[in-house]
């Protein structure tokens, strides 16, 4: 049997073409992941943000804007804990501080907001932190529940 190097080299291309078809599949996966989780997000009907590694808010949806009554460019680039009602903002920021050094981990709590008109919410908030594919933490995101009302009724 005689070497060919013609069909060597068909081979080699042929499977340079198979990866880089599998590798382009992969990108258009990849991408339109990210946006079907970015519509996620920017649609959901619970009040979502995120907050970089840092507590600036990087992301916020139009629930969350709506639930404190501020426009989404108030909103994005200030420190998360800004938003807190006076009387628990230094524990928040100190708890996220926390979270983002990894000394402490994401909880589910509840938390008084205030809104933009000066009235004050109380909401459950689920954390969860952001992190890269080597584990260092990144952000935090936040989703909330309001539970101003179903608190009101139980107290009467």
């Amino acid at each position: 049997m005689a070497f060919s190097y013609d069909g060597w080299l068909a081979v080699a291309a042929g499977l340079v073409l198979v990866l880089a078809l599998g590798w382009h599949r992969r990108r258009r996966a990849a991408a339109k992941g990210r946006r079907e989780s970015q519509q996620f997000f920017e649609h959901c009907p619970l009040p979502c943000y995120e907050a970089d590694g840092r507590g600036a808010i990087r992301r916020a949806n139009a629930a969350f804007c709506a639930m404190l009554g501020h426009s989404l460019s108030e909103i994005l680039g200030r420190q998360c804990w800004e938003f807190v009602a006076e009387a628990g903002r230094q524990a928040f920021r100190q708890a996220i501080e926390d979270k983002l050094a990894a000394r402490r981990a994401a909880e589910v709590s509840e938390r008084t907001y205030a809104r933009r008109d000066g009235g004050l919410l109380t909401v459950e908030v689920h954390e969860s932190l952001i992190s890269t594919a080597a584990g260092r933490i990144t952000g935090i995101r936040f989703a909330m529940v309001d539970i101003t009302e179903r608190k009101r009724v139980l107290a009467e």
